[in-house]
């Protein structure tokens, strides 16, 4: 259980950390949506390596693995040898070899440290974090720049935890990846901390019926760009993202601005062939390529768009495949 009374981090006059009130209960799972600044102040006030500035943290589990993004090992070692050493260090008898396969490191167990490629540096580093086996886990922005692979292997484990009990919190600069992970989010700015889900939360009070879409009578999205107002077919448009309450559309690799709320743009846009994947997106299914279940609560769309992808709710997978004809 982690817990966070009136927590507030100030530095030079300006708020970095807002007054947060959160318990973590034992064996759940939360991401914090933040930045990257924010996320490296939050771990070292959980660490004990830096005093808040109001509130307090407790951690009622012990003990705790810390993965940071400045995190490394010893260069020349294998792979093998650097979770021994770490092992012994802690004076921990987990299964090295099966900490190995949890973390899809077979292939590399005998290479040294120094030439791996940089994802399977992050399966090793939070390998490294969890070999004595703590009772809570705290990750810190573990998906940036990772492959897909290291992804799956990453939300398959956190999936294990939640099962054995223990409490993990994540920090994501990226929200696609929070909301994808199948966690409970929330999102942190210098104003507040903000719950945006927990997976499996149906949004239908927010959703109009599929059903009931009004036919497409018209063919224009206004959005803006600075201070020109400009009209967008349906086609062009390959998804809708809600950031906090404005709509945002993407447009090859551009984004603008809606005039609309996500609900009213999705009241339009059925009728076209967009698709409420999540409560804060709306995707044109024509640009959608594959669906990708990363673990049993955690999917993703992977778009046509280079280097794309939006999450999925587990609520709405069903739905989706009812749409594109898909029988499971």
């Amino acid at each position: 259980m982690i817990t966070f009374t009136n927590l507030t981090k100030v530095e030079n006059g300006r708020s970095i950390i807002p007054s947060i009130n959160l318990e973590l209960p034992k064996g759940s799972a939360t991401v914090i949506h933040c930045s990257q600044k924010q996320g490296n102040h939050l771990i070292t006030l959980i660490t004990k390596q830096d005093q808040p500035s109001n509130g307090s943290i407790s951690v009622g589990d012990f003990p705790i693995g810390v993965f940071t993004q400045n995190d490394t090992l010893y260069e020349r070692l294998s792979v093998r040898d650097n979770l021994m050493i770490f092992a012994q260090m802690y004076d921990s008898s987990i299964d090295i070899k099966a900490v190995v396969g949890d973390w899809g490191l077979s292939d590399y167990v005998n290479e040294p440290y120094k030439k791996l490629p940089h994802s399977v540096k992050r399966r090793v580093l939070i390998a490294r974090a969890i070999i004595h086996e703590p009772k809570t886990i705290i990750l810190e922005d573990p998906e940036s720049g990772v492959d897909d692979e290291t992804k799956l292997i990453l939300r398959a484990n956190l999936e294990s935890w939640q099962q054995k009990g223990i409490t993990t919190l994540v920090t994501s600069t990226f929200l696609e990846d929070a909301l994808s992970m199948g966690a409970a989010v929330y999102r942190l700015t210098h104003r507040a901390l903000t719950f945006l889900e927990t997976d499996g939360e149906h949004t239908s009070s927010e959703t109009p019926e599929r059903s009931q879409a009004p036919p497409p009578s018209f063919k224009k999205i206004p959005a803006r760009s600075e201070e020109k107002l400009i009209l967008f077919d349906p086609e062009e448009i390959d998804y809708i993202e809600s950031i906090d309450g404005t709509s945002m559309l993407h447009v090859q690799t551009e984004t603008f601005r809606s005039t609309l709320t996500l609900q009213e743009l999705e009241l339009q846009l059925l009728p076209f062939g967009f698709f409420r994947t999540h409560r804060s997106y709306l995707v044109n299914l024509q640009r959608v390529r594959e669906v990708m279940k990363w673990t049993r609560n955690s999917y993703s769309l992977i778009l046509s768009v280079e280097n794309t992808s939006v999450p999925l709710s587990r609520a709405n997978v069903s739905p989706l495949y009812e749409k594109l004809g898909i029988q499971t």
